[in-house]
């Protein structure tokens, strides 16, 4: 994960020394990380020390002139948060939802596709209280990724759980190995009438960039190849714009061969015609028709882009997955149209109908040759595609590590 943008929350706790450790690592490493502190924090280890390690200032006080919005813009800045070590307080803060301080602020307004990890330091009869037990279960409810602590001398003199992990653990469980790379497209080509003018459809590239994010948490270097109007994922993906079938047709190509991609992902939704003529003559993207003009256009037919992926690229086992949404159709009549799209370059297929997709709800089926489990939104179609895709990278001869 190369220079990541990482937000390192710490609270108070006396294993906030290791904190700073772990901070010089991951600066040492290429990251830009940016501390935010309790003041209980501060009172262990000082905000100089944590500023000369990260070159940025310590963000401690909410209410701090100039800053009442740092618990948005920061948690949208970084590609990642943790939060080392976390005590037994700021836990039940979070468990509850409780934002009275920029640390509970910034934990509440953590974007969800984006990591958030979180490192116990505590005693040992407070970590295994029903109370913290309790807290750190909600909190892994909520989608924070919970560490466990190590045992051994704590510093009150016991000896037992609730010892913050080394820095080095710290980082490498923060910062495990990319698993391959992966091209995802979303969003909708144009074909251009004139130069203010185009045909296009409703794909937002939404569930593209939400795939994108999800797969970039999971550690998949992504790729995001997007419609011009698409919406975009929040992690730190390779963006590359297209505009129409033609213009997505070449990126693809030259993508493709330039890098032995894992796997693509084919959400965009591509035209199945161009514009041949305009009023009887070729399209003009430098000119605007007038607005009181009659208009005829003539279009041709557009050969399938999914099936030449595979030939492309220059893994000639990269795994191809495509999209096939329908309108009004059962889910066995959806299913049985995604199928007719399987074959030798055609590996997978995410099979859903617009008539059924409704904000978070988002139904369908992974298809392929050897299965067909449903989902009920991104969050699951992206999981199934993470599995699919660890399972099919053991056999491509592309380096994929398994996590």
């Amino acid at each position: 994960m190369p220079n990541s943008r990482i937000v390192f929350i710490v609270t108070g706790s006396i294993a906030a020394f290791k904190a700073a450790q772990a901070v010089s690592r991951l600066v040492q490493d290429g990251h830009t990380v940016r501390v935010v502190a309790t003041p209980a924090a501060l009172q262990f280890v000082g905000a100089a020390t944590f500023e000369g390690l990260t070159g940025h200032p310590v963000l401690s006080d909410l209410w701090e002139p100039g800053r009442a919005m740092d618990h948005i813009h920061l948690s949208r800045w970084a590609d990642m948060g943790m939060i080392c070590p976390a005590s037994a307080n700021t836990i039940a803060h979070m468990a509850h939802g409780l934002a009275d301080d920029l640390v509970g602020a910034l934990a509440l307004a953590w974007p969800r596709e984006k990591p958030l990890h979180l490192f116990p330091a505590m005693n040992r009869e407070m970590l295994s209280h029903p109370s913290t037990m309790d807290n750190l279960a909600a909190v892994g409810r909520a989608g924070v990724i919970v560490h466990p602590t190590a045992g051994g001398n704590l510093a009150c003199g016991e000896v037992g759980g609730g010892r913050l992990l080394e820095p080095d653990e710290i980082v490498a469980l923060i910062t495990p190995p990319r698993l391959g790379r992966v091209l995802v497209t979303a969003g909708a080509t144009r074909e251009p009438i004139d130069g203010i003018r185009f045909v296009s459809n409703v794909s937002t590239g939404r569930t593209g960039a939400a795939i994108a994010d999800r797969l970039a948490a999971k550690g998949w270097d992504v790729t995001f190849v997007h419609g011009q109007s698409s919406a975009l994922p929040n992690a730190r993906t390779t963006r590359v714009p297209y505009g129409s079938f033609a213009d997505l047709d070449a990126t693809l190509q030259r993508e493709l061969a330039a890098q032995a991609y894992t796997a693509v992902i084919h959400a965009a939704a591509v035209s199945d015609y161009s514009i041949a003529s305009v009023n009887g003559g070729e399209p003009d993207g430098q000119v605007k028709l007038g607005s009181g003009e009659s208009l005829e256009l003539r279009f041709k037919a557009n050969h399938k882009i999914l099936p030449r992926l595979r030939g492309y690229s220059a893994n000639g086992a990269m795994q191809v997955i495509g999209f096939k949404l329908t309108l009004n159709q059962t889910a066995s009549r959806t299913e049985e149209i995604a199928r007719g799209l399987l074959g030798s370059t055609v590996d997978a297929i995410v099979a859903n109908d617009w008539s059924h997709i409704d904000g978070d709800r988002h139904p369908g089926q992974l298809v392929a040759n050897d299965e067909a489990p449903t989902f009920a939104n991104i969050d699951e179609l992206s999981e199934l595609l993470h599995r699919r895709l660890l399972r099919a990278g053991a056999g491509t001869g592309t380096p994929v590590a398994h996590a």
